[in-house]
């Protein structure tokens, strides 16, 4: 059976030589779509790619479908976007969002419901991308959904921050439902001026957190002669966003609004934690490293000092980052994954039974977690092939 048109040879032919560009590995993890290549002309090999059952194939599938154009492959990507692994969904709405077809918009806003966050993420980052049509299609979606999908449409009116986007955002500060409205609230607080006036109400709302989000709104809008404050806020605004990016896998955007907050604000902690996380993602780990060290020195807390230890695990620098691991649990010893996350350096250095303490630790913290004790197995039956193997790890 053919499926979408897409046995057309000069498809299958532009196909060969994505396949061909690709490196080992990439070959490797899409030899069952090449098999169809062969074997089946007649069958929609991409739609086969989609269905594979390892994520690392249907993934692929996605991307490849992003090199290949026409209709057909469109058709095939709005499929996509319904495909129960989400990798597959965020690559789908990227690659659409790209194509710039106003007909993609309703497809793609039906993402922002999805049950996964960085699902609904990417399809932010898809819609802002594409603009044209987005906002007064949200408009029209908001008025047909519950409170809940309401409040994700006012996360993406955020996002793509057009006129027509604040328009509705004025008008979510209305809403019958108060989740919504603080939602609003604190969205227009991030993105700054221009909404004092319809604010205000709120500050009598009959709901406490509307209230207190009108009130942090207000503050971020107005600044009665606090340059730095403004300057601060406005930095904390552009990090806030490149969080949307980077949940949606678009890390150059993601790194940009990073950068322009730390041009604003160099002193902006939280932009350089966020350019690290970004960085490390990358696999840039000592570029990482530089980030996180700059953030823990402008600001030593814990989730700074975790981000240091974790990109010193993935240097190989274990000693090291077991003490930041310490400085991070004296600000919380009872967080089960800082325990975890020292038994794994502990490990790098070949310590395994310090390391099963600190697993059994994490256990004990979060007994419905498994990881501790799967952990803790294995640096158990590592530690007792030490003797039979010769060598140490902290050796390698």
């Amino acid at each position: 059976m053919v499926l979408l048109g897409l046995a057309d040879t000069s498809v299958i032919a532009r196909l060969y030589g994505i396949v061909a560009a690709m490196d080992d590995t990439e070959r490797a993890e899409i030899q069952s779509i090449l098999r169809f290549f062969g074997k089946n002309r007649e069958r929609d090999v991409l739609v086969g790619g989609l269905k594979h059952n390892n994520r690392h194939v249907r993934r692929k599938t996605a991307a490849m479908l992003g090199q290949v154009a026409g209709g057909e492959v469109t058709g095939v990507l709005l499929r996509a976007l319904e495909n129960p692994d989400p990798g597959v969904r965020e690559t789908a709405a990227r690659i659409l969002a790209r194509k710039g077809d106003p007909a993609t918009i309703p497809p793609i806003a039906s993402l922002l419901f999805d049950v996964h966050r960085p699902v609904r993420a990417t399809a932010m980052a898809a819609l802002a991308d594409i603009q044209t049509g987005v906002s007064p299609h949200l408009r029209s979606l908001y008025r047909t959904v519950d409170a809940n999908r309401r409040v994700h449409i006012v996360e993406a009116l955020g996002v793509i921050n057009d006129p027509p986007a604040r328009e509705i955002l004025v008008a979510a500060l209305a809403d019958a439902d108060a989740g919504v409205r603080r939602h609003a609230a604190d969205v227009i607080g991030g993105i700054g001026g221009g909404f004092t006036g319809p604010l205000l109400p709120l500050l009598s709302d009959p709901d406490a957190d509307v209230r207190a989000a009108a009130g942090r709104a207000l503050d971020a809008i107005r600044y009665p002669g606090d340059e730095d404050r403004r300057i601060r806020d406005a930095a904390t605004a552009l990090c806030q966003k490149g969080i949307f990016f980077f949940l949606g896998r678009q890390h150059d955007r993601a790194i940009a609004l990073y950068e322009e907050a730390l041009v604003l604000d160099p002193a902006c902690d939280m932009a350089w934690s966020l350019k690290g996380l970004v960085l490390g993602d990358l696999g840039s780990h000592a570029e990482a490293l530089e980030c996180f060290s700059r953030a823990y020195a402008l600001h030593p807390s814990k989730a700074h000092a975790r981000h240091l230890a974790e990109a010193l695990c993935s240097l190989d620098r274990h000693e090291e980052a077991i003490s930041r691991f310490d400085e991070a649990l004296h600000c919380d010893p009872a967080d089960p994954e800082l325990w975890i996350g020292k038994g794994r350096a502990y490990c790098g250095t070949g310590r395994f039974d310090q390391a099963v303490r600190c697993f059994e630790q994490a256990r004990e913290l979060d007994p419905d977690d498994p990881r501790p004790a799967r952990l803790a197995r294995a640096a158990r039956e590592r530690a007792a092939s030490f003797p039979r193997s010769g060598h140490r790890a902290a050796s390698r």
